[in-house]
């Protein structure tokens, strides 16, 4: 665990330690996280205030929103105990074990929707998180959970549903490999749903073995990118993960990432893959946020990037993009996160964790893109 981070953020990523057996009763899993929510708000009270303790966890980009309680595992421990929930009232064995979507609200046309797993390591998650009708997915991510050791996400995409088009703007779609057994992993994969049409712009690159993958795939103009993926063909059976999915900078007169999507990808062994980057491109005026954070070899980076309260704006999409070569680190965890506004919607940032896998020290960067 990164060291610079206040005690705050450790306890709120290491939330899974706390989650009862899915076997245990509804009112089991329920008291867990009203005692994980006290015990966060008092962690809270010792940095003065949650909106403090986030905004020291921010940094440059502090201020300009704020942490609620519960805050950065808030709206994780609600969709975790719905999961749970399910599999306690089913009696279900836990490797058959699966969340049904979860609408998170919406906030400005823009719906929020979460899919969740309960695999049984070894085992690969596969995850799907449906957009509402009359919506088209605009950005969303999936992550292996708060699991750190042997998982990879392998596809992190928007993905084509059953709407008689080709088109991939129905869902997002995720998958994560877990190859160890020894601990309970948490997979999640969030949707973020206009109610307004998009483009679509892909690309494709074969990454041979033990080889690294790097693609970019522009937005035709004048359109902007809300969101994009990454997908590996064959990615589950020998570990190729996805280590970057960001929005780029084209090198126009602009600095702001707003051209295209760029993916990376690293396939250490077995046969080739192949990597295809999706873009979803609109027209309007978009925000693009970013939040850096550095970690040594073997630390994690946790950059949280949000959209102003103040305004307000709303999360259409989000990215991460690591720097250094592409086989030595990825990410793990990722959750959209709602604040001080007045709701419950995950509409105003997203936190992002990873691992630096090896010297020398590396830059993790959080994308949050906002809409008005």
């Amino acid at each position: 665990m990164n060291d610079e981070l206040p005690e705050l953020y450790t306890a709120s990523v290491l939330w899974s330690e706390t989650i009862p057996s899915p076997l245990e009763s509804e009112s089991a899993v329920v008291a867990s996280r009203e005692e994980q929510a006290r015990r966060q708000v008092r962690i809270g009270s010792e940095e003065s205030s949650w909106a403090r303790a986030f905004d020291d966890l921010k940094g440059p980009a502090a201020g300009r929103y704020s942490m609620g309680p519960g805050g950065m595992t808030g709206w994780i421990g609600k969709r975790r105990a719905a999961a749970l929930t399910i599999a306690a009232v089913s009696g279900a064995p836990l490797a058959a074990t699966a969340s049904a979507d979860v609408n998170l609200g919406s906030r400005g046309g823009i719906t929020y929707v979460s899919d969740a797993d309960l695999p049984s390591p070894p085992e690969v998650s596969v995850m799907e998180a449906a957009c509402p009708a009359a919506t088209e997915v605009s950005g969303g991510v999936g992550s292996a959970g708060t699991s750190v050791e042997s998982s990879d996400v392998n596809d992190t995409a928007p993905a084509d549903g059953p709407d008689g088009g080709s088109d991939p703007d129905d869902a997002w779609f995720a998958t994560a490999n877990f190859p160890d057994s020894a601990f309970l992993p948490n997979p999640e994969v969030f949707a973020i749903c206009e109610a307004r049409s998009h483009t679509h712009a892909s690309g494709s690159v074969g990454i041979a073995p033990g080889e690294a993958g790097s693609l970019t795939v522009p937005c035709p103009g004048p359109t902007k990118p809300t969101g994009g993926g990454v997908m590996l063909s064959g990615a589950e059976a020998d570990g190729a993960f996805v280590n970057s999915s960001s929005p780029h900078d084209g090198g126009d007169r602009g600095r702001e990432p707003d051209d295209g999507w760029k993916g990376r990808a690293y396939n250490p062994e077995g046969s080739a893959k192949t990597m295809t980057v999706t873009a979803i491109c609109r027209q309007g005026a978009l925000r693009y946020d970013r939040h850096v954070e550095r970690a040594g070899a073997g630390d994690l980076a946790t950059p949280a990037a949000g959209c102003r309260v103040r305004g307000p704006q709303h999360l259409v999409g989000v990215g991460w993009r690591w720097s250094g070569p592409a086989g030595e680190a990825e990410l793990y965890y990722a959750s959209l996160e709602d604040s001080f506004d007045g709701d419950d919607v995950p509409d105003d940032y997203v936190v992002l964790g990873g691992e630096n896998k090896a010297a020398p020290r590396k830059k993790m960067t959080g994308y949050a893109i906002c809409v008005r």
